[in-house]
This record gives C-alpha cells, sequence and structure tokens, in this order.
C-alpha cells in the first residue's frame, strides 16, 4: 500500500494540471480573435464583414431561386400539389420541349465520353468527345437552369428519364429535384440566421467578400485568419457546393432579365451594386480558368453566341484583348445571322473586316463559316457540341 502513495499523489497532481490547462484554454474563436487582433483589427470590424458576407449568401440564394422559379414557370413546371393528382395523360411541361431535347442531347455526349474513356483513353476522339460535352454543359447548364444540377453529376439517368419518358412522369422528376435544392438553400439561409460565424466556413463566401470589398493586405490577412475551413463537416460541404452552384446560376441569366448597372448588365439581385460587383468577380476569376469559362464570362448570360465567344478567346488574350474584340464581332456576328438574303452579303462583308483585325486568318475563316451554317439551318450545338440532329433519342 505505501508503496503505490507516490504513483497516487503523482496521478492527483497530474489531474490537476490536466484542468487548469483546461480551464484556461483558449477557444478556437478566442484564437482566432486573437490572431485578428495582432494584425490591428477590431472584433467590431470582424462582426461587420461577418455581416456583410451573410447578407451576400443570402442574396446569391434568394437570386438563384428566382432564376428556377422563372425557368420553372417558363417551360410549364407545375407545383408539386398539382403533379400529384394530375391524369396519367396528362402533358406538362409543354414549353419545355426544347429542354427535354437538351436532355436527351446531353445523354448521348455523356454516355460518348465515358465510352471513349474506356475503349480510347488519351485518343484524339475521346478529346473530342470531352470538349463537345464540355460546349453543351457550359450552353445548356445556362439556357436551361433546371438542368444544371443534373449536368453537374453527369446524371445520365435521371437526364435520360427526363427526356423519354411520359410528360407527367418527366415534370414529376424535375419538380421533385428543384424543390429538393430549394429546400436546401432554405435550410442554409436558416443556419446562416441562427449562426452567422457559420459563414467563416464557407469560404466561396470568404474569398467572394473580401474581393467584393476595399481591404488592405493588413486586414484581408486578419480575414484570411479568421477563416474556419470544415473540411470534413459534411453539411458544412454541402452549403459550399450549394453556394458555388448558386453564384454560377446568377450568371446565368438570360440579357433579357438583366439590369445595366455600373455599366454592366447586371443579374437582377435586389442589391444592384453586388449584382454588377459579381459581374467584375467572375470575369476576374476566369482569368485563371479556362476557355469556355472566359467564353461565359463574354456572353454575360446569351448562350447562343458562346461559339463566337470561345473562337474570340482562343486566340485572343483574356480579358484585356479578348473583351474589346467580342464586344466588336458579337452585334455584327448577330446581324449577320440576322440579315435577309439581300442584306447578308454586306453583312457578312463587314463581319470579315472586323474578324481580320481581331482574330488570326484560321478562326476569321472558322466564324464565316460558322455564320453560314447557322443561316443554313445549323445550329450551335450542332457545329459546335457534335448534337447529331437525327439521334434525339437516347435509350
Amino acid at each position: 500500500m505505501d508503496s503505490l502513495l507516490p504513483t497516487s499523489i503523482a496521478i492527483v497532481i497530474l489531474g490537476v494540471i490536466a484542468y487548469l490547462i483546461w480551464r484556461v484554454r483558449p477557444t478556437a474563436d478566442a484564437l482566432r480573435r486573437k490572431r485578428a487582433a495582432s494584425v490591428g483589427v477590431s472584433e467590431e470590424f470582424i462582426q461587420a464583414f461577418e455581416q456583410r458576407a451573410v447578407a451576400i449568401a443570402l442574396s446569391i440564394l434568394d437570386a438563384a431561386r428566382n432564376r428556377l422559379d422563372a425557368e420553372a414557370r417558363r417551360t410549364g413546371l407545375p407545383p408539386a400539389h398539382e403533379l400529384e393528382t394530375a391524369p396519367e395523360d396528362s402533358t406538362p411541361l409543354a414549353a419545355g420541349s426544347q429542354m427535354r431535347r437538351a436532355a436527351r442531347e446531353l445523354v448521348l455526349a455523356i454516355r460518348n465520353v465515358r465510352r471513349l474513356r474506356d475503349e480510347a483513353f488519351a485518343s484524339r476522339e475521346f478529346e473530342q468527345a470531352e470538349e463537345r460535352w464540355a460546349y453543351l454543359a457550359v450552353v445548356y447548364g445556362d439556357r436551361f437552369a433546371l438542368l444544371a444540377d443534373f449536368i453537374e453529376r453527369m446524371d445520365d439517368r435521371s437526364l435520360n428519364e427526363l427526356g423519354n419518358a411520359p410528360p407527367l412522369e418527366a415534370a414529376r422528376l424535375l419538380r421533385s429535384e428543384l424543390d429538393s435544392r430549394l429546400r436546401t438553400y432554405s435550410e442554409i439561409e436558416e443556419t446562416l440566421e441562427a449562426q452567422p460565424s457559420t459563414v467563416w466556413s464557407l469560404l466561396c463566401i470568404v474569398v467572394l467578400t473580401m474581393t467584393l470589398g476595399e481591404y488592405s493586405e493588413n486586414e484581408q490577412t486578419a480575414l484570411a485568419a479568421r477563416a474556419n475551413p470544415r473540411d470534413s463537416d459534411s453539411w458544412v460541404a454541402l452549403m459550399n457546393a450549394q453556394l458555388r452552384a448558386a453564384l454560377r446560376l446568377t450568371q446565368s441569366f438570360p440579357p433579357c432579365d438583366r439590369v445595366r448597372h455600373q455599366g454592366v448588365l447586371a443579374p437582377p439581385l435586389e442589391n444592384l451594386e453586388l449584382g454588377a460587383a459579381l459581374v467584375q468577380y467572375c470575369a476576374n476569376e476566369a482569368t485563371a480558368q479556362g476557355e469556355l469559362d472566359q467564353a461565359r464570362v463574354l456572353v454575360m448570360g446569351d448562350s447562343s453566341m458562346l461559339w463566337l465567344a470561345h473562337d474570340v478567346v482562343r486566340v485572343c488574350a483574356y480579358p484585356e484583348q479578348a473583351v474589346p474584340a467580342y464586344a466588336t464581332l458579337a452585334p455584327l456576328a448577330r446581324r449577320a445571322l440576322q440579315a435577309a438574303p439581300e442584306e447578308a452579303s454586306g453583312a457578312l462583308d463587314a463581319l470579315a473586316q472586323a474578324a481580320e483585325q481581331q482574330l488570326d486568318a484560321t478562326n476569321t475563316r472558322r466564324v464565316l463559316e460558322t455564320v453560314d451554317e447557322l443561316r443554313a439551318g445549323k445550329t450551335p450545338e450542332q457545329l459546335r457540341g457534335g448534337v447529331d440532329a437525327s439521334a434525339s433519342e437516347a435509350e
């Protein structure tokens, strides 16, 4: 018994020390506050940034919701309660025939990529299949907002059902997907309103808010120190993914729905200043992205002109050369496409002269040939996306 006494005393002492350490240990928030204070910013500054970041996140979700609701109305997608009681021979999505055809075309493109990945990986044929899929994903993801999630997941099974199932079945699938996304938006909003500090784990929003504000290097360092990534938290990961997708949706508003503000066609957010700033933010972000992302910025929601913007960014440095080149060529290309037969020659000559000044010989010829084929009845999706006009059904 006496031999155990020193050990028992040691255990008690260690326990007391551990308790004292636990009592005085700083919390994670306290550490972040200390780091922020160490670079000369106040807690009030941090709180103001947090409030602004939450407001931006909520604005983006609201704009994305409006985009989806508008698309649902445009395609004739009824509310869920109407679909539940609709007769089996009813025909919802009456205005969504183009969307359903796009779904079938996307299925063919996805399956072609997967087939060639297995059969001819690293071949030129596989590269072309990926390029065509990428083009269609951007065009149809922006043109038909209700397809965006299916496209992001490359969900050929759901797209095939949407494209080929009876109208009522297809409408129920689409409504279920849409309502699920809208519920997630509401849950994210509730989380941010109840726990605004969660926004520090939404890195896309933190970076966006930092970019849209005018913060000194010292302040940016403090804000970066406050960010709190939680990669292992599945809910935080889902929130980040949904907000990135929502941000993309805000950039897919077509020109007819946009509002000119501060010299740009801004998406119709309640805060137009934020909408204009988002356009600039996405333009800046595209600098480090691929050609299709850069082309997407140039067209400002007009997916019908993505083919031209893509040709421009192939040869013009983005953004300093590509932006003015596209601004010059786009109205001339539209005029050439819409010109009556007796006016086509003059419109094509004007486009050719401008293209020669802005592009190289190869892409000038490519633009003019594309306009000729579009005037003859082809679609950009057939020419650039590899869509087979005779293969509209997917098995």
